[in-house]
């Protein structure tokens, strides 16, 4: 892969990475597959995650054809870097942890998903909050529960 990184292109530790690409807009599967990546990389610097195919299927309960594509996706984004490509069989190719000054490009806020996908929450309209009722009926307050106020 010959294509310059983006300006401010750097590596990141590992729980740090999952925060800066938690809003990424990934479909389900690609999201699956970085967060297990994560999990391989050294906490100290994100670097050396090497996995191999087989064991991210196996991690993520996906096919390899989804492994395989949400590599070449996150590679696209500079979410990720490949330092070493595999040389077949148990040579694992070795992934390094990425992050970089134009990542806010690819995703959006909490409050702008949740109003995309539920414009309900999101204009205050809609019934009012009701009280749980279990299969006995409403708690009564003199009851109550095991949380103080």
């Amino acid at each position: 892969m010959n294509r310059k990184p983006p300006d401010g292109w750097h590596c990141e530790k590992p729980m740090a990475w999952c925060r800066a690409i938690r809003p990424v807009a990934l479909p389900a599967g690609q999201m699956c597959v970085a967060l297990a990546l994560a999990s391989f990389a050294n906490a100290g610097d994100g670097k050396n995650a090497r996995p191999g195919l087989s064991r991210l299927q196996w991690v993520t309960g996906t096919s390899r054809s989804t492994v395989v594509s949400a590599l070449g996706e996150l590679e696209q984004m500079w979410l990720l870097h490949c330092s070493e490509r595999s040389t077949g069989r148990g040579h694992a190719s070795v992934y390094w942890l990425t992050v970089h000054d134009e990542i806010e490009r690819y995703g959006s806020t909490f409050e702008d998903w949740t109003a995309d996908r539920r414009p309900a929450d999101a204009g205050g309209k809609g019934s009012a909050a009701r009280p749980f009722r279990g299969a006995k009926g409403p708690v009564p307050p003199e009851q109550g529960s095991r949380i103080s106020a």
